[in-house]
């Protein structure tokens, strides 16, 4: 739409008009349209909602099929036993938002609707696969979900601004979520015991930490940081601050542990799914990285994940751009401007 704007008094004027139609609009990743404007001239990228396909890969790139229809998913996480996925899901013309589990044994899906006003985001799973967390993308409230859609939500506790979740312990008693720092504008890793209601921040410096991943053996930590200038993952003794060391090389983000600790993998900035061996116990062993195969995810990485793994590490679900999203036309109109 177009609308005068009377420059010096910074107040609009007349009606709005409509310019053009159908423009491309990114609900997965920015949020943002394609469009630009000078007084004169109008480009803009046409197509409509920007949409993802939920797809399986093995760990040589092969694809192996889709999970449901192509939708504005992004976030996609895995139960711990592989049967079920969880998505956040834009709706392309309401814009509401709501997390979609869908059966991979079975085949179906189930929408969880949540309150009104509640915009659920980053879903963590329980270890028994029987709830979900999820955070509330506008009000800071974290809340525990029955997976199956029997029982409304639980608000578990609230923090000022959005709280990105990030892992919870087997045990379901610890929460690691991210928490952004106002006065340095940057993101910092806290640890919750949903017990006792203590809060604590875990890791914390003045540049960005996040993606925390707890071993299976609850004894080391993954996590992005960006100390280095570039995001890279490190991974860190837990629940003590004693061994600390970087796995990726030349950047990486997003990482996930195989079912049995022994292998770590994660995103690199040409958007590879990447592998390391690491050998635990009292200090840990990691390999040199060993990138996967390519994928399609995103460009920009500002949700939590765009893809998963499943326990034995055989197979990846990643939250592709579309192949055919990729020759979008871009529409010039001169003049634009209504006389």
């Amino acid at each position: 739409m177009g609308q005068r704007l009377d420059a010096g008094r910074l107040e609009m004027s007349g009606e709005a008009f409509p310019v053009i139609d159908h423009v491309t609009w990114d609900g997965v990743a920015t949020g943002l349209t394609a469009m630009s404007a000078s007084e004169k001239t109008l480009a803009c990228e046409a197509g409509g909602t920007i949409l993802t396909r939920l797809l399986w890969y093995d760990r040589s790139g092969h694809e192996l099929g889709a999970v449901g229809p192509d939708g504005a998913f992004f976030e996609p996480t895995l139960s711990p036993d592989d049967r079920w996925l969880a998505a956040p899901r834009i709706d392309p013309e309401t814009y509401e938002q709501d997390v979609w589990m869908f059966d991979l044994e079975r085949g179906g899906s189930l929408r969880l609707a949540s309150a009104e006003n509640v915009v659920p985001a980053t879903p963590l799973w329980t270890a028994d696969a029987r709830r979900v967390l999820f955070s509330d993308f506008f009000s800071g409230g974290v809340f525990q979900r029955d997976a199956r859609g029997v029982e409304k939500e639980k608000l578990l506790f609230r923090q000022p601004s959005f709280t990105p979740l990030d892992d919870l312990t087997r045990d379901g008693r610890l929460l690691f979520y991210e928490a952004l720092d106002f006065r340095t504008f940057h993101t910092d890793v806290r640890v919750r015991d949903l017990q006792s209601g203590e809060d604590r921040p875990l890791l914390q410096a003045s540049f960005n930490e996040q993606g925390a991943r707890l071993s299976p053996d609850g004894r080391w930590l993954a996590y992005e940081s960006e100390e280095s200038g570039q995001y890279e993952v490190f991974v860190r003794s837990f629940p003590g601050t004693g061994e600390r060391r970087q796995v990726s090389k030349g950047g990486g983000r997003q990482p996930r542990w195989r079912g049995d600790g022994r292998e770590l993998f994660y995103v690199s900035p040409d958007r590879k799914i990447v592998s390391v061996e690491v050998r635990p116990g009292s200090t840990l062993d990691a390999g040199v990285p060993k990138p996967l195969f390519q994928t399609r995810i995103r460009p920009q990485i500002e949700a939590r994940n765009h893809y998963d793994v499943t326990s034995d590490g055989q197979r990846f679900i990643v939250n592709s751009y579309r192949s055919e999203d990729a020759a979008r036309p871009i529409t010039v109109l001169a003049p634009w401007r209504k006389p």
